[in-house]
């Protein structure tokens, strides 16, 4: 699951030839009976509709073409619940190597993706999060973080101790360097889960209440220094506009735009700035055309300006010549602020989500700024709810749909920025109206309800991740999304596996 597209379309395929090869070898009035107990199943239907959906959405969509695509996606839905729901009980042996075989691909995928950045794996990347090669960064970290939940159950039952701690520093670890935002709000969620299950009273009195402390303690913590983080950055200091010399030690004016309050490493970008200057200053240092782009494709003005105004310097002559080589080079790379050399992890995502904000909030275009796009997906997504709010669109014309309102609402999103709602609640309310989140709330909570005193932390901790990640992203609409989901639906209600307490066979 964590290597490959590919990877799960073969899984997919063996899966199927081997629950073939079960239903015809399997006695008749067994095979009756498993058939019999899944269709009187109501969680069974539940599922199922969630691919039905998308069948009966064909009655008032446009696009045909776009809709049998996003049925084929959704294809391992029916094909895993079918499967799971009348096939063999996974019992022993056989359940202990699935689990296995789980996190240890995990593991085996993140020892893959970091021979990229220590050197071993030549591979040029523009971003430390295209480092996840196999599959997106985002459905890797959800993978990540509910293979942690499985290490984290066996490390409270003193299963495998060594092993587990060494992957779940490995999966941490990971999470840290592609600073992955979502994997971290995952895994603080799934943690404050476990410490209030009953799987962490497997665990010694004594080290369980001071996990339940520290842990709360480390959080709390945390997000005060995330609070004081964003109140240092977006806090103006008194009289910031006042006193502003005007012209360069070259005797040439300064352009100054008060008005304009982003900062890169608490200074202001744009003040102090001699456009001559700094052209012909650039063009001492570098071979770098000034009117071309940095290695990244960024405007590599830009770049320098940034880069000047977080080391501290004016954009003038003064300022270009003041670089050191390392700079210029890191300039010409498409490093725009020394921050991200001197931050890592989740760190170096904060600053870039504050600069993001800040540069909407001066009026700048959010187009390809990962979190203030999502702004104006969830506006055009708005509009089309509001324009069809009970049937939805139909299964294939979303993508159209989203085409049209961005039009309609005046969107600043540049073309290629103009994407989807990047919220499966919404996308799914788009495309079939208020039935279909409907039932995806069905889907995530009615276990929960139903059964969920018997199936416990991790089919608890799957629905958590599903739930939150619908949030800011279209998880069912990737081929690694919808397999996640529909493997481990399946897995954990047709096979009735309770793991309430324990991950073994006979619990």
């Amino acid at each position: 699951m964590p290597f490959s597209n590919f990877g799960m379309s073969v899984s997919s395929f063996w899966l199927l030839g081997t629950w073939i090869i079960d239903q015809l070898t399997s006695e008749k009035q067994n095979l009756k009976y498993r058939w019999a107990k899944a269709i009187s199943s109501g969680y069974f239907w539940i599922l199922i509709s969630v691919f039905l959906i998308h069948i009966i959405g064909l009655l008032w969509t446009q696009d045909f073409g776009y809709a049998m695509k996003d049925i084929r996606i959704k294809l391992p839905i029916l094909l895993f619940v079918t499967i799971f729901f009348t096939a063999r009980p996974i019992e022993g042996l056989s359940l202990r190597r699935m689990w296995l075989f789980f996190v240890m691909a995990c593991g085996a995928a993140v020892i893959g993706c970091a021979l990229i950045p220590l050197g071993i794996w030549d591979k040029e990347v523009s971003n430390i999060r295209d480092i996840s090669v196999f599959i997106s960064h985002i459905r890797f970290s959800m993978l990540l973080v509910f293979a942690s939940a499985v290490l984290m159950l066996w490390i409270s039952e003193g299963r495998k101790i060594l092993l587990c701690l060494v992957l779940l520093a490995l999966n941490l670890g990971f999470l840290w360097i592609i600073e992955s935002v979502t994997g971290a709000v995952l895994l603080t969620a799934v943690i404050i889960l476990f410490l209030v299950s009953e799987e962490a009273s497997v665990i010694k009195p004594r080290w369980r209440k001071m996990l339940r402390w520290t842990i709360p303690s480390m959080m709390l913590i945390g997000m005060i220094a995330i609070g004081y983080m964003t109140y240092d950055y977006f806090n103006l200091p008194e009289n910031h506009a006042e006193g502003l010399e005007t012209h360069t030690a070259q005797g040439n004016p300064y352009e100054h735009h008060p008005d304009n309050t982003m900062r890169e490493n608490g200074h202001f970008i744009w003040r102090y700035i001699a456009w001559g200057e700094l052209r012909s200053g650039w063009e001492e240092r570098s071979t770098l055309a000034y009117d071309s782009t940095d290695a990244r494709g960024q405007a590599l003005y830009g770049t320098l300006v940034r880069y000047l105004t977080s080391k501290g310097l004016r954009k003038d002559l003064e300022g270009v010549r003041a670089l050191t080589e390392e700079d210029v080079r890191l300039v010409e790379s498409g490093i725009p602020s020394v921050l991200e050399i001197e931050h890592s992890g989740l760190r170096r995502r904060l600053d870039k989500i504050f600069f993001e904000i800040s540069n909407v909030m001066n009026g700048g275009n959010p187009s390809g700024n990962s979190v203030t796009q999502r702004l104006e997906f969830w506006k055009a997504g708005r509009h089309i709810i509001a324009n069809h709010p009970i049937l939805g669109v139909g299964t294939g014309d979303v993508k159209d749909a989203f085409a049209t309102a961005y039009d309609e609402i005046d969107s600043s999103l540049e073309e290629p920025y103009r994407l989807r709602a990047h919220n499966q609640y919404m996308t799914f309310w788009i495309a079939f109206g208020i039935c279909g989140v409907l039932l995806l709330l069905l889907v995530l909570f009615m276990p929960l309800g139903v059964v969920g005193s018997e199936r416990g932390f991790l089919f608890t901790t799957f629905c958590l991740i599903l739930a939150l990640s619908f949030l800011t992203e279209d998880t069912l609409e990737t081929q690694a999304g919808v397999t996640f989901f529909a493997f481990f639906a399946a897995l954990f209600s047709g096979q009735r596996l309770a793991f309430h307490s324990r991950i073994r066979p006979n619990t």
